[in-house]
């Protein structure tokens, strides 16, 4: 069971999942129809995928490959 709000805990651990090569952003979404934290990533590569958490103080974590991410101009 989870004690912290699921904001609460992604707010806390962006900055450091942002840190890792790859990691192009974070957010809130569903796995298996409950909360959960979503890492959206460039490429998932199982040396990546090494370095990411499953859960992130009792939450669980979705990663998501999504390529690179640019701002429209």
């Amino acid at each position: 069971m989870t004690t912290s709000d699921i904001a609460d805990v992604l707010a806390h651990h962006t900055p450091g999942l942002m840190s890792i090569p790859g990691v192009v952003g974070t957010g809130q979404g569903l796995q298996d129809d409950k909360p959960c934290i979503i890492v959206f990533v460039n490429e998932k590569t199982d040396e990546l995928m090494h370095k990411l958490p499953t859960v992130l103080d009792g939450w669980p974590v979705r990663v998501d490959e999504v390529g690179e991410i640019r701002p429209l101009r």
